[in-house]
């Protein structure tokens, strides 16, 4: 749990951005890429462990698709838009490295 000193005489806001920067990129957040929807149940893949996990679509935001990236912090998942275009960017990286060239 992050510890504030709330009050004003002590309020740094260079403090403040940093400790919200290191607890919005802390190790705790996790990445999941959606591989498909059975029946109201989504399979998620950790992308770090590679470990599968079902849950309710209920649980997962609006408009979803298989291979979307999802960020789970605090027991909330979110589409990560950007971590998708990073992903995609990178296999098509390696899809031109690999490509033969005539």
């Amino acid at each position: 749990m992050i510890e504030f000193d709330n009050t004003i005489e002590n309020f740094s806001m260079n403090d403040f951005s940093n400790t919200l920067h290191d607890f919005l990129n802390s190790n705790d957040t996790q990445l999941y890429s959606l591989d498909r929807i059975e029946n109201d149940i989504g399979v998620l893949e950790n992308r770090t462990t590679g470990n599968i996990l079902e849950v309710s679509t209920s649980e997962l935001p609006d408009d979803i698709k298989d291979g979307d990236i999802f960020s789970f912090f605090n027991g909330v998942f979110e589409k990560d838009e950007n971590k998708f275009n990073e992903i995609l960017g990178n296999i098509d990286s390696l899809r031109k490295d690999v490509t033969i060239k005539n």
